[in-house]
């Protein structure tokens, strides 16, 4: 479901919120805190947030987190997803890095619009991304300058308080597990193992570029290996970072299922359900998987 912007001014004092729930109206300048990625963030509109693409929308632009990529991975990350699902966007200035910023500029000729893109590095593991699409000509030198303040002034970076949560989840995602959906086009298979080497196998577009929110599918045919590490934003949900190489780093939205609900036990990667497999019982239904 979109998630509309209330253009309502509200005055009163500052309030102070512990995290983004989904579809709650936040008070104008309200501090949003995201203790377990170490972010806060402050902004000058009423804003509804969801973690499912961005976490909120100000003004004219989608902000959200972008945890675990430098400033040059998120450069090339741009750029590669232009040369993919974007390619009908023209670059305009260029992709560039200033200081902790990347900023990227393109028009969209069909359109006759613009694309903005504002990416703040805080500590290493942390970053926080502005967008905003469809920018009528007239305004986008204004919305590019707003984005670039709101970076600069209203988000702030502190030390993630995860607690055990970074256990817990190492725990999830335990070498001796193999994950594994099965479809029409044959299963899908993920391994986590103790050395921080991931393989990756699917038939889908996964794993996605969280920074676009978007990415060129794998090829389904090849079993893609690289390094994971994970960031946990609460007991069942994290932002699963995959590094196949030094400039090609693509972030998953993880939500972990312990079955208390009565369902199969599971983890959603990026939407799809993968259910936990002990290397056992695939071997016995002739099923191949990566080894650790």
């Amino acid at each position: 479901m979109k998630r509309w912007l209330a253009l309502v001014v509200l005055f009163g004092a500052v309030a102070f919120a512990q995290g983004i729930e989904s579809q709650r109206k936040y008070l104008r300048n309200e501090i949003i805190k995201l203790g377990t990625l170490g972010i806060s963030m402050q902004f000058g509109f009423i804003v509804f947030g969801n973690l499912n693409e961005y976490l909120v929308e100000d003004g004219p632009f989608k902000v959200g987190p972008q945890p675990g990529m430098t400033v040059t991975q998120v450069k090339a990350s741009i750029e590669a997803a232009m040369q993919g699902q974007y390619r009908s966007m023209k670059l305009q200035g260029g992709v560039k890095i200033s200081g902790s910023n990347v900023i990227g500029r393109y028009w969209r000729p069909s359109s006759n619009t613009y694309w903005r893109i504002v990416y703040r590095q805080g500590s290493p593991g942390q970053g926080v991304l502005l967008s905003s699409d469809g920018i009528n000509p007239s305004n986008e030198a204004a919305i590019g300058k707003t984005m670039l303040e709101v970076a600069s002034k209203n988000i702030r970076f502190f030390p993630p308080q995860t607690g055990q949560l970074g256990a817990a989840w190492k725990s999830y995602l335990k070498q001796a597990s193999v994950f594994v959906s099965v479809g029409d086009k044959g299963p899908e298979i993920l391994r986590f193992c103790d050395t921080g080497a991931v393989s990756v196998q699917t038939a889908k577009e996964f794993p996605r570029l969280n920074v676009l929110q978007g990415w060129t599918p794998n090829d389904p045919q090849k079993r893609v290996t690289g390094k994971w590490k994970l960031y946990p934003i609460s007991a069942k949900r994290a932002f699963l970072m995959l590094e196949f190489a030094p400039n090609n780093v693509r972030t998953v939205d993880v939500q972990y299922n312990d079955g208390s609900d009565g369902s199969t036990p599971a983890i959603r990667f990026a939407d799809t359900a993968f259910y936990i497999r002990t290397p056992e019982k695939l071997a016995e239904s002739n099923i191949d998987f990566p080894e650790c």
